[in-house]
């Protein structure tokens, strides 16, 4: 296994003995003068390659429970792990993968069209329980290579496996990274508490053009994710941007919704969007995806309100006829 792969993210081999092992050796004073000054500079905004650094960012953010703020940077860190690991040796990817996801992973040769070909193998359950995360028909059971109840996935789809475990695991703190309790956060939690108020303070929709309450049950359930800075897919961000052009509302306010987003870039985010509009590159205006394309990328919220709705812009239009019917 890579030794700098290794020294560089000790906690994915040893969890939390990895912070607690260095803090030891660490005085106190300059331990509170790290703490804050990866506060002060948010850290959170993007991952060093300091292991130090990287270890007590998610302990103080796991520690005062900033879910917004945990969920932004356990993208950008599962990211880049997935990244880097993608130079790493066989060896390194399976070992990771054994501790991120199941132990029971290995590596096995079988012919696949008549080529010998060595492809890491997951227990169906455990596979089932991962890809339930991925919108993209690619993920299916029925897409997959299943044999003796294990699924058999070439090297970067298990890197995509990990990263989206990886990102769970720190999340919802089967990683956990604990500071000792004798470290006093109050005036961390202060500053973190009020940068997390600007994630949830409801996002404002233009006034007198776009009826929220109109929306169909897939849009809404995507705006309310991302309101919430949850992260959404390529497909699931093409949907609701489209949608939300074409009931008129600006590139900067569709920019500002996405802004919640945990892996948030403002200049990519803003040229994808000019795209979607027609600015740049092709010149093609895009359309939102009918509800047939809806059903496809498993976005779909099908209610008895969709009944002989095609599309979710006739959903919307016919909604507002009939509240403003009602009104009268």
């Amino acid at each position: 296994m890579s030794t700098t792969f290794h020294y560089k993210y000790p906690f994915l081999f040893y969890g939390e003995r990895a912070l607690a092992s260095i803090i030891e050796e660490i005085p106190l004073d300059n331990l509170r003068n790290l703490i804050s000054n990866i506060v002060s500079r948010k850290a959170w905004d993007r991952v060093s390659d300091d292991p130090l650094n990287i270890m007590l960012t998610v302990a103080i953010l796991q520690r005062l429970q900033a879910k917004r703020l945990l969920s932004r940077y356990a993208v950008r860190l599962s990211k880049k792990i997935g990244s880097e690991i993608q130079r790493e040796s066989t060896e390194t990817v399976l070992n990771v993968a054994r501790k991120i996801i199941d132990n029971r992973i290995n590596v096995e040769d079988i012919q696949l069209r008549g080529v010998k070909t060595s492809l890491f193998k997951i227990p169906v359950p455990t596979y089932l329980r991962i890809s339930q995360y991925f919108k993209s028909i690619k993920w299916k059971l029925v897409n997959q290579i299943v044999i003796n109840g294990y699924v058999y996935v070439g090297r970067r789809d298990l890197i995509r496996l990990i990263e989206e475990m990886l990102k769970d695991a720190i999340i919802n703190e089967r990683i956990r990274l604990k500071l000792p309790d004798h470290i006093d956060l109050s005036d961390e939690y202060r500053r973190i508490s009020q940068i997390e108020r600007t994630f949830t303070e409801k996002i404002k929709m233009p006034k007198g053009k776009i009826r929220v309450d109109a929306f169909p049950p897939c849009m809404r359930e995507l705006l309310s994710r991302a309101r919430e800075g949850r992260n959404l897919s390529h497909t699931e961000r093409f949907s609701l941007a489209t949608f939300l052009f074409s009931l008129g509302m600006s590139i900067d306010d569709v920019n500002e919704i996405f802004s919640n987003l945990p892996d948030y870039d403002a200049r990519k985010t803003m040229y994808q969007l000019r795209h979607l509009k027609g600015l740049v590159g092709s010149g093609t205006k895009y359309s939102p995806p009918s509800c047939k394309k809806l059903r496809f990328y498993g976005i779909c919220i099908r209610g008895e309100e969709c009944k002989d709705i095609t599309h979710p812009l006739q959903y919307y239009l016919r909604n507002v006829k009939r509240r403003h019917r009602e009104k009268r």
